[in-house]
Parts: C-alpha cells; sequence; structure tokens
C-alpha cells in the first residue's frame, strides 16, 4: 500500500479524534491565556493599590520603628564583624598548622 494512501485512511479514520484534540487544545490554550491576563491584571491592581493607599502607612510605620530597625541592624553588623573575624582567625590557624605540617614532613624526607 502506498504511503500517501495510508496517511490519508489514518486522518479519515481519525478524523473525528483529531478534530476533538484540537478542541480541546484550543481549550486548554484559551484557559491558560485568560488565567495569565487574570493574574497579570491582578499584579497590576495590587502594586496600584498598595503605592495609592497604603504606601504612606508603610513609610510612616518604617519611620516610627526606624529607632529600634537601627539598633539591630548595629547588632547585626557587629554579629557579621565578630563572625568574619572568627572565621579569619580560625582559618589563620589552619593554615599555620598546614604549613608546620608540611615543614615538619619537608624536613623529615630531607634529612
Amino acid at each position: 500500500m502506498d504511503m500517501n494512501l495510508q496517511i490519508q485512511n489514518i486522518i479519515r479514520d481519525s478524523s473525528s479524534d483529531i478534530a476533538e484534540m484540537i478542541k480541546e487544545n484550543l481549550k486548554k490554550d484559551l484557559v491558560d491565556s485568560l488565567t495569565w491576563s487574570v493574574r497579570e491584571e491582578t499584579s497590576k491592581l495590587v502594586q496600584e493599590f498598595f503605592k495609592d493607599e497604603l504606601s504612606e502607612e508603610v513609610k510612616k510605620a518604617l519611620q516610627n520603628a526606624k529607632p529600634q530597625l537601627q539598633v539591630e541592624l548595629e547588632k547585626a553588623v557587629v554579629n557579621i564583624a565578630a563572625t568574619a573575624g572568627n572565621q579569619l582567625v580560625e582559618n589563620a590557624a589552619k593554615n599555620l598548622s598546614h604549613s608546620w605540617n608540611v615543614q615538619k614532613i619537608t624536613e623529615a624526607l630531607f634529612k
């Protein structure tokens, strides 16, 4: 049987299935598109509402909390610096220990 004829037979025999799959895919694409549009529009509305209605209240709340935020920020900076310093000392100690071991091994090999 000729390949073209086989393809035509498959298409003819499956035409209702093919049409149904196309219709389902179109529905799915439409739902996906509408869902994306709703999400995008909702996001815009929320951003606009926040900017127009809530941003001043948030600024006021942050301004009121500024002294506490500064204290906590200072504590965080001290902690970060202490942790970094401790890590540097620890790394230096490891490097010195490693250097000392290398020196001892080298001396033992070449004596």
